[in-house]
């Protein structure tokens, strides 16, 4: 028998056509579903709401007369599950979050070389940049950039930020700290530099302009690199800093310069909106110098709270960028002898790896899919923060439960 069986809780054999009297012992629960067929043949693997019946539904005759011959070719073209199906094999869950962990889990076991195409979620984005490039830009790059040898290359001066859900939102996060910034918004024009041609943002002062040589590379640098500090949650400050420009670009009568500073407050907003909340600094690789002890920066460490076998019980799963791991049940009203081993797991989880794998980019695509869940469906997420401590955790845990109970 296949080495994945054991990932299940059971397997049901079955005989012959499959009758709905035969499923009775498929618990009517949540979980992961699998149908496989000779030999152990993996045939068709679902989530499931409700185990049993989806089981029923999927095994089920269509129930349609054959009264024209279209229809007819459209269910013998069909699979016959119930003739095919030999056993089902399952995997009780308590949560949605659970549930799609143990079919990604799963699924690449069973199929690792095409697992990510059943799943309904793709890997994470970062917006990546290298100071060191000769004419070093803010691009976006997908996880699986991060799955080579990059980090064999140590720079200190490689800055990688995220995660984003998609290509998108990363193209707007770049466009937003290029407002913000001032930041040269065309890689041809910065090629130019410092020979180019000045460029019409440069001309209403919203663009440094690097191109003709109006600031030179190595300052220029050094302002992307307070951009990536700021966009790696290093944020305190900067609107003070604008404001006091702005009002002293208007007593100076310098309108378009004010109206400059006013564009870049009116950006910072942006990067607080809910899509951005969990973006920080990637550990990929060794991170700049700067950041190594700076609490400022954000980091991606989450502590999941999901719903338990019964009313009394929760179950706790980590995530940092590289992984996720379930650190076991605990029970409401919450004790703080169990959160202080949470903890100190939590604790010792690394914050990144160096060369990350296809599985992890899953893994966090799925993370960033529960946060834009449902309340229902995203149970209670904790931002891990260094002063966080059992009992202000057991607090959280216990008024979110007490909600629910």
């Amino acid at each position: 028998m296949a080495d994945w069986t054991n990932l299940f809780d059971a397997r049901l054999a079955l005989a012959g056509p499959v009758a709905d009297e035969q499923l009775t012992q498929i618990p009517a629960k949540r979980g992961v579903l699998l149908l496989s067929g000779q030999d152990n043949a993996p045939i068709v693997m679902v989530t499931a709401a409700d185990m049993r019946s989806r089981a029923q539904s999927r095994l089920a005759w269509p129930g349609k007369e054959l009264t024209s011959p279209a229809t007819i070719t459209k269910i013998t073209k069909t699979p016959d599950l119930r003739r095919v199906t030999q056993a089902i094999l399952y995997k009780r869950c308590e949560s949605f979050f659970e549930t799609e962990l143990q079919f990604l889990e799963i699924a690449r076991a069973i199929w690792p070389d095409r697992y990510e195409k059943l799943l309904a979620w793709k890997s994470p984005w970062f917006v990546y940049t290298d100071l060191d490039e000769p004419y070093p830009h803010l691009a976006k790059k997908p996880h699986r950039f991060f799955c080579g040898n990059l980090s064999a290359q140590a720079c200190s001066r490689r800055w990688a930020i995220g995660p984003f859900v998609s290509g998108g939102d990363a193209d707007k996060f770049i466009e937003a700290l290029q407002d913000t910034f001032d930041l040269c918004r065309s890689v041809k024009c910065l090629r130019n530099a410092p020979h180019g041609p000045r460029c019409a943002y440069a001309e209403i002062n919203r663009c440094l302009s690097p191109a003709d040589g109006t600031i030179s590379m190595d300052d220029y640098r050094q302002v992307l690199a307070r951009a990536c500090k700021f966009a790696a949650g290093q944020r305190e400050g900067l609107a003070r800093k604008l404001r006091s420009e702005m009002s002293q670009a208007s007593e100076e009568l310098q309108f378009e310069r004010a109206s400059a500073c006013k564009t870049r407050l009116d950006r910072l907003a942006f990067f607080e909106g809910e899509r951005f909340r969990q973006v920080g600094l990637a550990d990929f690789w060794p991170r700049p110098e700067a950041c190594e002890k700076d609490e400022q920066y954000k980091k991606f460490r989450k502590i999941l709270i999901q719903p338990g076998a019964g009313k009394r019980e929760r179950r706790v799963f980590l995530a940092t960028l590289s992984e996720i791991i379930y650190a076991g049940p605990v029970h409401y009203p919450a004790k703080v002898e169990q959160l202080e081993v949470v903890l100190k797991t939590m604790t010792s989880l690394g914050a990144g790896i160096e060369t990350p794998s296809q599985a992890a980019g899953l893994g966090l695509g799925l993370i960033l899919r529960t946060l834009r869940a449902s309340p229902a469906r995203r149970g209670l997420v904790i931002d891990w923060q260094e002063n966080l401590n059992a009992d202000k955790l057991a607090e959280m845990m216990n008024r979110e439960t007490g909600k629910q109970a």
